[in-house]
């Protein structure tokens, strides 16, 4: 008889993670509840216990760009009591906050079991490894004193939380928060950290009243809004603004954090601009910062309302040619910036401009609206060179698409229809195609797991 040979299975090198994780729900005695208790250990499925005292299961569905990928929180529905009726089990909202290398930083809300002197969620690390991930809940709701009440302003909006795996071989990392608030006229910057590598018996940490690098001038923006945090370089967490620059703090030393800000290149905002909430809405339709082969690139795709509030326009990056026409200007681009670290500055990468990639055939086969925008950028992980972006039929509606775009090569690789794959999108096709304005998350997670598989052996 022929033996059965087991043999290791390599997942993708990256994957595009929505971030808003699928909430399912289950009975006990479930065949899928029972599926899982049999999974958990497996490459892709960890038990999770919450502050709440409810249990449930991670699982991860994942899937080569362009398709995206998800997690899946598999979550008990309830109780049924001796009188017969259901008692149905409170909404509960998980979803991916950061990522660095093998490790995920993940968010479960549970809003109807807060209360105003509680944290509102349980935040937990997953590490990838091998055949055997892990995940661990951080104490979140062990208040550092004497500053509890400084503790509880951080961790409300999830946007301004990030990982970062160190540098080394310890395996450790750092998880933090950034508040930024007005006092006067001046901004005040306070971190909340977490550290592995900390010898203090004190599980978090707050840094109050940080003030930007001497070499900046020491002072923020005008206005801030983080809009996503960044790890770099097994060093650094950069807290992200798409219309100001990024802030970073150097964690290889812990002991006093320092925050310097870097403007973004090009265009500058007016004052007006960065202090309207209604102009802010979806900063990163047309601007994105991703890691890339260990580096950090900041991408930005020229449209209306960027050409109607501009101050000032750094023209680094075009040629002086007398030949040029008005309308040969006027064309949109996306343009690609390189971080140097080393300097602190920002470095052209390439740009494109966007008429060669509505005259591409495959754009014209899709029957693509001309002249639409390439909205929310994703540069991939393992190339700075293609960008992954969303084309619609309409303007926040219609049909979409996931297209690649080839920047060194001027042409667009891939154009492939978009499926939303959340619950509540099953039962309608309109919605089954619809973009829910948030980016997916770029990560080389899924490269860390190692799964098995039995093949005849003759």
């Amino acid at each position: 008889m022929p033996e059965l040979e087991q043999t290791a299975v390599v997942f993708s090198d990256w994957v595009m993670l929505d971030r808003t994780c699928r909430a399912k729900y289950y009975d006990d005695g479930d065949a899928d509840h029972e599926d899982l208790k049999k999974a958990v250990g497996g490459p892709t499925v960890v038990g999770v216990d919450t502050s709440s005292g409810r249990s449930g299961y991670f699982s991860f569905s994942l899937a080569t760009p362009p398709k995206v990928s998800y997690l899946d929180l598999y979550w008990p529905r309830g109780q049924t009591k001796s009188s017969g009726f259901h008692i149905s089990a409170e909404p509960v909202y998980p979803s991916v906050i950061s990522a660095d290398k093998n490790l995920l930083l993940l968010r479960i809300a549970i809003p109807g079991q807060l209360c105003h002197r509680q944290v509102p969620h349980d935040l937990f690390v997953y590490t990838a490894a091998g055949l055997r991930p892990s995940l661990k809940q951080l104490p979140l709701h062990d208040a550092p004193a004497p500053k509890a009440e400084d503790f509880r302003k951080f961790f409300v909006s999830k946007s301004g939380i990030g990982i970062l795996r160190l540098d080394g071989d310890q395996g450790h990392y750092v998880v933090a928060d950034l508040f930024v608030s007005d006092v006067g006229d001046k901004k005040i910057a306070q971190l909340c950290v977490f550290s592995t590598a900390s010898k203090t018996r004190i599980p978090w940490r707050v840094f109050a009243k940080i003030a930007p690098h001497s070499s900046d001038g020491g002072q923020f923006p005008v206005c801030w809004l983080t809009s996503t945090v960044l790890p770099l370089g097994g060093r650094f967490l950069c807290w992200v603004d798409y219309y100001s620059g990024i802030l970073l703090s150097d964690f290889s030393e812990t002991n006093a954090p320092v925050l310097r800000f870097v403007p973004f290149p090009g265009q500058q905002y007016t004052a007006e601009v960065l202090r309207s909430t209604q102009t802010r809405c979806c900063p990163d339709r047309f601007r994105s910062v991703s890691i890339s082969q260990g580096k950090m690139f900041f991408v930005h795709i020229d449209n209306d309302f960027h050409e109607r509030n501009r101050i000032d326009i750094d023209d680094e990056d075009i040629d002086d040619d007398d030949e040029d026409t008005d309308h040969e200007k006027s064309v949109p681009k996306i343009t690609i910036w390189t971080f140097n670290v080393a300097e602190f500055n920002w470095e052209l990468h390439g740009s494109l401009a966007l008429d060669k990639i509505w005259a591409h055939p495959m754009y014209q086969h899709e029957r693509i609206r001309p002249g639409r925008l390439l909205e929310f950028p994703v540069i991939s992980v393992d190339n700075p060179d293609l960008v992954w972006c969303i084309l619609r039929q309409k303007e926040f509606r219609g049909k979409t698409w996931m297209a690649e775009v080839d920047m060194k090569r001027a042409e667009l690789r891939t154009c492939t229809r978009y499926v939303n794959e959340q619950p509540y999108c099953r039962s309608s096709l309109k919605l089954k195609n619809s973009f829910a304005n948030v980016p997916p998350l770029p990560t080389d997670f899924s490269k860390y797991l190692q799964s098995t598989t039995g093949n005849l052996k003759h």
